[in-house]
């Protein structure tokens, strides 16, 4: 999930969608 407050840059929200794409789950904001 997305933290609030939290805006990834549009690189990282392209990243975040291919993880999500891979993954199958957001590793958004996540290490």
């Amino acid at each position: 999930m997305v933290e609030l407050g939290k805006v990834p840059s549009q690189e990282e929200s392209e990243d975040c969608i291919q993880l999500f794409v891979s993954e199958g789950e957001s590793s958004c904001g996540m290490e």
